[in-house]
């Protein structure tokens, strides 16, 4: 029996990436979603039973201790042959990421805390500002090690790294040669880029809500259009740190974001009325705050027990409703 074509490290890279970015879909659609990739990109095509084994490989939790939660108390911790200790001087910056994490309803896993610990003083603003950037910047670290680690390949230490100093502008630019050459049918190095708005900051629903791929699909792609029709959308509108610059409310705003992506009718939604869904969620947060009210009294829970209820308005119900779902799916 023909054991097929032997795995390039480029594919393996490319099996374990779209793993780790798809943890929740069922072996077989993702080994046959990863064989059209694989071909579309210009590499022999390994066996449906090949991909499905090294999907099933990483995801197996046991082989990898590093993706259990962080926590305030874990100080340190084996990382492979070492130990590795948080720097007292970063546990700050960990407890914001966490915190940033927590608001999306994500983990922040031992991995992802350890790589916030290491990156933290390249980032030289207001942590408030930078919040989004660091967390964006230590999942991206986080992956790449991840994926190093389960296909034996190297890290991209100089492409990360150069992420942490160069504009978009500037990485597409030095990218150039190989974005040129016919042989190049996926931008590898490209395809992590934050989306910015025109102001400058971070498109904060992009990543969270609305996640779009404009850099590996190609040009021809329905789903590609969408998705670029859907960044020239939000380039246009400012950015959640200009509409929110104190950092609690941009938490409580991305939150409820998140709640409502995860509504049955959300991925249904046009991108218009998901541009629509995000201006009334801005809009309900900028009022609730012109009326005297701030984050710490969005919901007093004094009132919740004296009424017995939500304080009215506490939730943009209306918007939840439109995605379908409702505060009793979140209980």
């Amino acid at each position: 029996m023909s054991r097929g074509p032997r795995m390039t490290k480029a594919v393996k890279s490319l099996i374990a990436e779209e793993t780790l970015n798809n943890p929740n879909k069922p072996r077989e659609l993702l080994a046959v979603q990863i064989q059209k990739d694989i071909e579309r990109s210009g590499f022999a095509v390994p066996a449906e039973e090949t991909i499905v084994k090294m999907v099933s490989a990483i995801r197996n939790p046991s082989s990898d201790p590093l993706k259990e939660p962080w926590d305030i108390t874990v100080l340190s911790f084996r990382d492979n042959e070492t130990i590795f200790n948080f720097p007292t001087e970063s546990i700050p910056a960990v407890l914001q990421v966490w915190r940033y994490s927590e608001a999306l309803d994500e983990v922040l896993t031992k991995r992802q805390a350890k790589w916030v610990s290491i990156l933290y003083p390249y980032f030289k603003g207001e942590l408030k500002e930078e919040i989004v950037r660091l967390w964006f910047q230590s999942c991206r670290f986080s992956r790449e090690e991840e994926i190093s680690l389960v296909t034996s390949v190297s890290m991209r230490l100089n492409v990360l790294a150069s992420q942490l100093v160069k504009n978009d502008w500037e990485t597409l630019i030095t990218l150039g040669s190989k974005l040129l050459d016919p042989s190049i049918k996926r931008f590898i190095q490209y395809d992590d880029a934050l989306p910015t708005a025109n102001d400058g900051g971070v498109i904060e629903e992009l990543l969270h809500a609305i996640p779009i791929n404009i850099w590996e699909a190609p040009r021809d792609d329905i789903e590609a259009k969408h998705d670029l029709d859907l960044y020239n959308l939000f380039r246009e509108i400012p950015s959640t740190l200009i509409m929110f610059p104190r950092l609690p409310s941009r938490l409580i705003y991305l939150r409820h974001l998140s709640n409502m992506s995860r509504g049955s009718k959300w991925k249904e939604l046009s991108t218009e009325q998901l541009l629509q869904c995000v201006k009334w969620l801005r809009n309900w947060m900028i009022n609730w705050l012109s009326k005297g009210k701030n984050e710490d009294t969005i919901l007093l829970f004094t009132d919740i027990i004296k009424a017995g209820k939500l304080p009215e308005h506490a939730f943009p119900n209306e918007l939840y409703e439109i995605a379908s779902y409702t505060l009793e799916e979140e209980k």
